[in-house]
């Protein structure tokens, strides 16, 4: 096909960064910003490592702003100012850094009674602690994916992430953690420690093989999804060998996944499908409470 001119676009130098707004208003009884934004991680650990108080609404609600009514969605992050121990004038000064530096629009709310959905004070609004990251590397753990999550984090979130080599897993190291994640890998290490910290209420993330090893060690109880097998028989030639086999690895495919936006795990998406990318041929059964 002929390549034509008029299809080059303007070149792209730097992608701009997204303009944030802290609203102002004398009313404010609560400040709130949406979790659909990229860098709303980063923002929320600036709030938590500055003491100040935040909270996560688990359903939706319209409030009044000083621009009108609003609809807020599920995940979006609200900042009290009625219960914070933190002076005011720190409070607006962190969420301007916030607003500025995370690129977030950070709406005044004038009131804890909300038209619709829940009020401000809802128990389903529930308080948010500042998390303690580990990152589990070494030997044998994979250094791409683990360098992805720290960069990710670290880099981006700016959420200071501990990395801990999985012979140093023992219960006194983990219990100054409230996630952990292990990637892809081997992962000979004692599972008991790890198995008591989550029971204590630790947050396991598992990408790649590890969660296969997490199946293995009880650290996870679900259940996976085998192939039925091929009743059929047809001789197949040697040199076809490799070939077969590479029939019967996924090396990498795209999938169209549904993500149900009211599950904390969905905060954040909009509706419809959602492009995820799979390796590996472990495909696990739906969960009893998903």
């Amino acid at each position: 096909r002929a390549w034509k001119q008029d299809l080059v676009g303007t070149p792209v130098a730097a992608q701009p960064f997204p303009m944030g707004k802290l609203d102002s208003d004398s009313k404010t009884y609560a400040y709130a910003f949406s979790w659909k934004d990229y860098y709303a991680p980063r923002a929320l650990y600036r709030l938590l490592d500055a003491d100040i108080r935040a909270y996560v609404a688990t359903r939706s609600f319209v409030g009044s702003t000083n621009s009108g009514e609003r609809a807020f969605d599920f995940g979006t992050i609200i900042i009290p100012l009625g219960t914070q121990h933190a002076p005011a004038d720190s409070i607006r000064a962190t969420l301007q850094a916030a607003a500025s530096e995370d690129g977030l629009h950070i709406h005044a709310v004038q009131t804890g009674l909300t038209s619709a959905g829940i009020n401000l004070g809802s128990p389903r609004s529930l308080a948010l602690e500042k998390p303690e990251i580990a990152l589990v590397v070494g030997d044998g753990v994979s250094p791409t994916p683990a360098g992805e999550i720290w960069h990710l984090l670290d880099q981006r979130y700016h959420l200071p992430v501990s990395l801990v080599e999985q012979k140093h897993l023992r219960a006194a190291v983990l219990e100054r953690y409230t996630t952990i994640f292990a990637v892809s890998g081997r992962y000979g290490a004692d599972a008991e420690p790890l198995k008591d910290w989550v029971r204590d209420g630790g947050t396991l993330v598992l990408t790649g093989s590890a969660v296969q090893w997490a199946i293995e060690d009880s650290l996870v109880h679900v259940d996976l999804i085998e192939a039925d097998p091929d009743s059929t028989f047809e001789p197949r030639a040697y040199a076809s060998l490799d070939q077969d086999r590479g029939a019967q690895h996924i090396g990498g495919a795209i999938f169209s996944a549904e993500v149900d936006h009211t599950h904390p795990l969905g905060f954040g998406y909009d509706g419809g499908p959602l492009p995820v990318f799979h390796r590996g041929t472990v495909f696990m059964a739906p969960a009893d409470n998903s």
